[in-house]
């Protein structure tokens, strides 16, 4: 790709975004983690340019006060494109997990979207949680809507070292009406493809499935699509080498029965409680090994 055609193509991507409207700007703040010395950042609002330095600045205070970046949680409706990569990329160098909202179908509220911060709280009507999370239900539109995470709040969460969450939606690159339109049909073409590309190639260097990155591109920009519960099972979880290191040290994860009728074995539990510390001390490992390498690549360091 020459240096003009690579000119030409950011001017044209810092003209794209995945959601418009007037949703409120984002918001980064820091929540305590259970594990060592990890932190979560938690991103709340409308993706915008500039927003990739602010989340700069909050992984770096974290770790430049001895901490590491385990995890980020992403609430957003999503935003512009580009700031959306560079933060995605980010995310990778710090081996940082990546929480979406999770869906109501396993409390049995149809709709409903949890977007958990700190503790796990109760629901309330009001929208909100007795922990300050947020809430929202999509059927009745109470609640808070950055309660979500679609268009390019998708591809920032593809970035995570560990994948989590169940409420994600997709849909093809929606770009600036005055300036696209304003090209004939030619240059549309080649404007898009080249976009179409960038994303792809992104989604791939996040080992994200070409059928998933199809399905993105297939949706019109007009409508959402939410991936279903099928579609994620391939895509969440930990990275495959991160997956196979807790394996490899830890072995199976010893599932316990699960409600209040049966008590779990003394011997099971114990052994549960041993491959979770086993699993918390591996992905802490990992996330500190991804701070040293963050302050070399990005903090200057």
């Amino acid at each position: 790709m020459t240096e003009k055609l690579i000119l030409k193509l950011l001017l044209f991507l810092s003209a794209l975004f995945f959601c418009g409207g007037a949703a409120k700007a984002a918001s980064f703040g820091v929540e305590e983690d259970t594990v060592g010395r990890t932190k979560g950042i938690v991103v709340i609002g409308k993706i915008d340019p500039g927003d990739e330095l602010k989340f700069k600045g909050t992984a770096l205070s974290v770790i430049r006060s001895g901490n590491y970046v385990a995890y980020v949680k992403l609430f957003s409706p999503g935003g512009d494109v580009q700031t959306a990569l560079d933060i995605g990329r980010q995310i990778r160098i710090l081996r940082s997990e990546t929480f979406s909202p999770a869906s109501g179908e396993d409390v049995g509220i149809p709709g409903m979207r949890r977007c958990m911060m700190t503790g796990q709280g109760q629901a309330h009507s009001s929208g909100y949680t007795d922990t300050g999370s947020m809430i929202y239900n999509t059927m009745t539109r109470s609640g808070d809507p950055r309660c979500d995470c679609a268009s390019a709040c998708f591809l920032i969460w593809a970035a995570g070292f560990g994948r989590n969450g169940d409420v994600l939606g997709v849909h093809r690159i929606k770009y600036d009406a005055d300036a696209f339109g304003k090209l004939d049909v030619d240059a549309a073409e080649a404007q898009y493809g080249l976009a179409m590309r960038v994303v792809k190639d992104y989604l791939t260097e996040m080992d994200i499935p070409d059928n998933i990155s199809r399905l993105l591109f297939a949706h019109s920009s007009a409508k959402m699509r939410y991936l279903t519960k099928a579609e994620l099972e391939g895509i969440t979880g930990p990275t495959p080498a991160l997956e196979e290191l807790i394996l490899a040290r830890c072995g199976k994860a010893v599932e316990l029965p699960g409600g209040n009728a049966v008590d779990p074995d003394p011997a099971q539990s114990a052994a549960a409680e041993e491959h979770n510390n086993c699993e918390l001390k591996t992905i802490e490992e990992s996330a500190k090994k991804g701070a040293a390498t963050y302050l070399k690549k990005v903090g200057g360091n």
